[in-house]
């Protein structure tokens, strides 16, 4: 847009000028504002990201073309001299050159409000974003919160289990029944199962000591029968 203002203003001081040497400068400089708009416009169309931006860019090429075209004439009348057709020529020119002001404003706005609604939403993003981060975080809290609860009431379940086992040897009961049925494998498991062997052991140990006392009681008895006899 900037580039089309230059050559519009660098148009109207050629058709003001009347030195050669002066309107020939300005000549180079109007050709170089020309190719600065054409560039400008075909760089542009690598960017274009939907149909209603292709057809802005569509239109002010067409009516880039149609102004160009326009200011050929115009500068050739002013080249020889003809000032007065020139002038007439450019008032003639002034809508074309509008119409592309205001297309060239309108596309302008176009991308602006099309920036505007992607900077809202990548904005909403970010915030549905962030607010899904922290209800996952809630999540995984809570989720770590059970897990902790749950390893420790099943420790101490265990610690409950060791613990009886431990009371009922204690106390003299040798039987199978204060043993767990399932023993885990951890190291709270590893103690019951020493405890069971222990309970085990002590339980054989009790039962051949009581055996020998049966037997040595009846040998007493026969020791005493014989005595007596």
């Amino acid at each position: 847009r900037f580039q089309f203002m230059v050559m519009r203003i660098r148009v109207n001081r050629h058709i003001m000028g009347t030195d050669p040497q002066i309107m020939a400068d300005i000549d180079a400089t109007i050709v170089a504002a020309h190719d600065n708009v054409s560039k400008a416009l075909a760089d542009y169309e690598q960017l274009i990201a939907e149909d209603e931006d292709r057809r802005f860019l569509e239109n002010e090429k067409k009516q880039f073309a149609t102004y160009h075209q326009a200011v050929e004439g115009l500068l050739e009348l002013s080249r020889q001299n003809r000032k007065e057709e020139a002038h007439k020529k450019i008032e003639g020119m002034t809508k074309l050159a509008q119409d592309l002001q205001n297309t060239f404003g309108e596309h302008i706005k176009f991308n602006g409000d099309r920036g505007m609604k992607a900077a809202h939403d990548a904005a909403a993003i970010i915030k549905s974003a962030w607010w899904l981060l922290a209800g996952v975080s809630v999540i995984a809290i809570l989720i770590a919160g059970g897990l902790v609860l749950q390893i420790r009431a099943s420790l101490l379940a265990r610690l409950a289990e060791a613990n009886h086992l431990a009371a009922a040897i204690a106390s003299g009961d040798l039987s199978s029944r204060n043993t767990p049925v399932k023993i885990s494998e951890d190291e709270i498991g590893k103690l019951i199962v020493a405890m069971e062997s222990m309970r085990q052991g002590l339980a054989t140990t009790v039962s051949a000591i009581a055996a020998n006392s049966d037997q040595l009681a009846s040998s007493a008895a026969q020791l005493s029968t014989t005595a007596q006899q």
